[in-house]
């Protein structure tokens, strides 16, 4: 398969993981997620997990702040 799977989980509801992973997602192409404020789930392809990993740190940076 050329496509990783990335699931995300927060059940205090602090947090929207759905709108967080659609965020991180975004521009990425092939790329989707969507879900519940608790819980998300999402795809995209092997080749951009690098793309991806930039784009997770950056948002975890910027939720931070």
């Amino acid at each position: 398969d050329d496509y990783m799977t990335i699931s995300a989980r927060r059940q205090d509801k602090e947090v929207d993981v759905s709108a967080l992973l659609k965020k991180i997602v975004s521009g990425i192409d092939g790329a989707s997620a969507g879900g519940h404020v608790p819980a998300a789930g999402g795809n995209f392809l092997k080749k951009d997990l690098k793309v991806f990993k930039k784009k997770l740190s950056e948002v975890s940076e910027n939720e931070k702040s």
